[in-house]
């Protein structure tokens, strides 16, 4: 782990940690643990904590650092320790171009080669005693596998640099509730957003398919365009009951005025990715 738990609840990160100055008590990070951990020293950079693997010191079931999670899960823990970290940690900068999944997109006759490298996950766990090159995340199985694989903490470091943009990998990623309360409140950004949830029902039209995510208390619904029909392949009996990531730019649709319908635009079979 690259943070621990001081005894009176406050959060180190590793790099900061002194056993003068903050005393040799220190706990997993995780509220829901608090297993004692100890400070591990290699070499003059590379520093963590480590639960000793006996007697207390065992992550509890609940942890963050337990066991492989759920990408729900695992956004959920995220979320809650960037929010605790805040300025404490070195950002981990990963560049976001999902470009080649749009397919009206033309790409360049020159691209830089290093420009598409996907992210690795076991690469965020490397110690930063040497610079990275810079890393890219191009697809929702990527990003999936992201936070499937690399440890919380550190996914709780990561800023997505994109379309200009420097964000905590958590403001672009959430479930369609919180997204369409961001769009609605004013507070969304002009880019595609991550959304997860399931699919509760599907409506096909001549012109445009609907894929329905939310109820009606909170509409969200998957928009997919007639020009978009044949990179869309997937059937009713893929998608209907099923958990799933999405991406797309959000939109209000307000010609219903008792309602606040929120709808994502979708292009392809790539803009999916399933999570069950």
């Amino acid at each position: 782990m690259n943070a621990a738990r001081l005894q009176d609840g406050t959060i180190i990160v590793a790099k900061d940690y002194s056993p003068e100055n903050h005393g040799l008590e220190i706990y997993c990070m995780d509220i829901a643990c608090r297993a004692p951990v100890h400070f591990v020293q290699e070499g003059k950079k590379v520093s963590f904590f480590k639960t000793s693997g006996k007697g207390e010191s065992v992550h509890k079931e609940l942890c963050a650092f337990a066991a492989k999670m759920t990408f729900e899960r695992s956004l959920f823990k995220v979320t809650q320790f960037q929010q605790e970290l805040k300025s404490q940690v070195d950002p981990i900068m990963v560049r976001l171009n999902t470009n080649k999944l749009d397919p009206d997109y033309v790409p360049r006759s020159v691209e830089r080669e290093g420009n598409n490298k996907e992210v690795d996950a076991r690469e965020l766990k490397i110690s930063n005693d040497s610079p990275k090159p810079p890393q890219t995340v191009s697809s929702l199985k990527s990003l999936k596998k992201l936070f499937q694989t690399a440890d919380p903490d550190l996914l709780a470091s990561i800023f997505i640099s994109y379309n200009g943009h420097k964000l905590p990998i958590t403001d672009l990623i959430s479930d369609q509730y919180i997204a369409a309360k961001k769009l609605w409140q004013g507070t969304s950004l002009n880019v595609n957003y991550f959304i997860h949830g399931e699919v509760t029902s599907i409506v096909r039209l001549d012109k445009v398919w609907y894929f329905n995510m939310g109820d009606d208390r909170f509409p969200f619904t998957l928009v997919v365009f007639e020009k978009y029909f044949e990179h869309f392949t997937y059937t009713d009996e893929d998608l209907l009951n099923r958990t799933i990531l999405v991406m797309g730019r959000l939109k209000k649709n307000d010609f219903n005025k008792d309602k606040f319908v929120t709808e994502m635009v979708i292009k392809a079979d790539a803009y999916i990715e399933f999570l069950d």
